[in-house]
């Protein structure tokens, strides 16, 4: 029982870091893509 719970906890931090690191790739390309507009 232990283990399942552990192995779950462990799928749903990865989960939450892909999410986050999405998050932040997004926030950035849109801050690219704004100050490319800027420029222009």
């Amino acid at each position: 029982m232990k283990k399942k719970a552990f192995k779950d906890l462990c799928v749903l931090w990865l989960a939450l870091t892909a999410l986050c690191c999405a998050a932040i790739n997004l926030h950035i390309s849109l801050n690219k893509l704004a100050e490319k507009e800027d420029k222009e």
